[in-house]
């Protein structure tokens, strides 16, 4: 019993710790960062529990539920935002899942298998947002929050087969909940050159 608390304060910790190192590793770079949108997004617990029961007073059975296919693409999205300033494998997905109250294998092992095509094939990803955009637009300071749903677009089109205007339209909904919706507008162009040299587009 006290090993197992012990165990979810550790976690606790290591959380904690790592989101300071993540400010320390800013740095010089600190300008270049917002650290409210690391703050908000990649620490603090999911917004979709904020009216319902803390993550603590749920049951083992209420955790193992299966999660909404919008709110697991929402965590899908944190963790590949927190992925731009550290690396993430299995075992902090399972981190943090954890944290989140997300207890079912199938959500567990969705999300793990987007951060893997992510980390397999991030220079991909990149590659069309760079072909796609304005040439006067400098990749490295293009907002990270649109960044990171073209890319989680791109995963659930070309590898989870995900039809892309369902794709397209959630991650625009997700951009409006966590950003400016003036991206939405830089997230559908990028989003719609690639499904059209993808021959997948029949007019969005």
């Amino acid at each position: 019993m006290n090993k197992n608390i012990d165990e979810k304060e550790e976690t606790k910790v290591t959380k904690q710790e790592e989101y300071n190192q993540i400010l320390e590793l800013f740095g010089e770079k600190a300008e270049e960062i917002d650290l409210n949108e690391v703050q908000s997004i990649y620490i603090r617990k999911n917004p979709f529990t904020d009216n319902l029961k803390k993550v603590e007073e749920m049951t083992e059975e209420e955790k193992k539920k299966g999660l909404s296919r919008r709110r697991l693409r929402e965590e899908a999205f944190k963790i590949l935002f927190s992925m731009q300033f550290i690396k993430v494998n299995e075992q902090k997905v399972e981190i943090y899942c954890d944290i989140n109250g997300i207890g079912n294998k199938e959500d567990i092992a969705y999300l793990v298998n987007i951060v893997d095509i992510y980390n397999e094939n991030n220079k991909y990803l990149e590659s069309i947002i760079e072909e796609n955009k304005k040439d006067t637009w400098d990749y490295s300071r293009l907002d990270k929050i649109a960044i990171t749903l073209i890319k989680l677009a791109i995963i659930e089109i070309e590898y989870l087969e995900i039809p892309f205007k369902i794709s397209i339209n959630e991650c625009i909904n997700i951009c409006k909940k966590y950003n400016e919706e003036k991206n939405t507008k830089f997230i559908n162009g990028i989003l719609a050159n690639y499904v059209k040299i993808k021959g997948l587009d029949n007019g969005i």
